[in-house]
């Protein structure tokens, strides 16, 4: 049985003084401006194309009436 205090977290937060820097996980990555889409971030997928959120957004128009 592990203990708590044999978590790597805390192990490496005792032997530095500092926790862990926990990376996002990185699934996608913007077409257009190369930018990482991580868990949770909405974006745009417009025909297989994958747009990160400000991307797509900077394309949104309304049509006049």
């Amino acid at each position: 049985m592990e203990r708590i205090h044999d978590h790597p977290d805390i192990t490496a937060a005792e032997r530095t003084g500092y926790p862990r820097r926990i990376e996002p996980v990185s699934h996608l990555e913007c077409d257009w401006c190369g930018q990482k889409i991580c868990g949770g971030d909405e974006y745009f997928d417009i025909h297989g194309e994958i747009l990160c959120f400000d991307c797509g957004t900077d394309c949104l128009r309304r049509a006049e009436e």
